[in-house]
């Protein structure tokens, strides 16, 4: 699962890739969530998916490759960007959270700068500590091979790798959001912040 540190965002640890296949592969392994962004040399490996068909009005892009073993989590959050995955293998479900249903999501305080993501686990509520969840509505979705999911910006969510599982995403934004990303990146690199 992904762990978020109000203090420096969600905890990231970097690895040589053969060193992380490894690791997942081992019996009894921990479930690690590698994300890799697909920049310059590693470009190519972001065509398998045609996402930039439906990013062509994208004033700026990031790509990423995202692997996890069966098990791998992420933590409830929304993106300020616009994003859309397309999975290569395996199978993940993905919880959406409409932007409206925030509020019940307990997200974490605006002074934390992790205002867009939840300290609820989706596997094990904690109801006493966030009783409004449980009037949350939700949509839950299967993501197969060939599949891909477009979710705008603003919407909640949390992936879980069913099995083994390889997808490439975009966020990309559009002329009409930049204003409220460069005001969330100036915040975040003032506060020393990692998302």
């Amino acid at each position: 699962r992904f762990e978020v540190d109000l203090s420096e965002g969600v905890r990231v640890a970097s690895m040589p890739l053969p060193e992380y296949l490894a690791r997942i592969a081992a019996p009894g392994a921990p479930a690690l969530y590698l994300r890799l962004p697909l920049t310059r040399d590693l470009a190519d490996l972001g065509r398998e998916a045609p996402i930039e068909t439906f990013c062509a009005r994208a004033v700026a892009q990031r790509r990423n490759l995202w692997i996890g073993a069966a098990g791998t989590s992420s933590d409830i959050h929304y993106d300020m960007t616009h994003n859309l995955v397309a999975q290569l293998v395996g199978r993940r479900r993905v919880t959406l959270f409409a932007p409206d249903q925030g509020p019940r999501l307990h997200p974490f305080p605006l002074r934390s700068l992790n205002w867009h993501h939840s300290p609820i686990r989706l596997d094990a509520p904690d109801l006493d500590a966030f009783p409004a969840f449980r009037d949350a509505r939700r949509e839950t979705v299967s993501l197969g091979p060939g599949e891909m999911l477009f979710i705008p910006r603003g919407w909640w969510h949390h992936f879980e790798s069913l099995e083994t599982s390889i997808a490439v995403n975009c966020f990309w934004v559009t002329p009409r959001h930049v204003p409220a990303i460069a005001a969330a990146r100036v915040a975040w690199t003032l506060a020393a912040m990692r998302t």
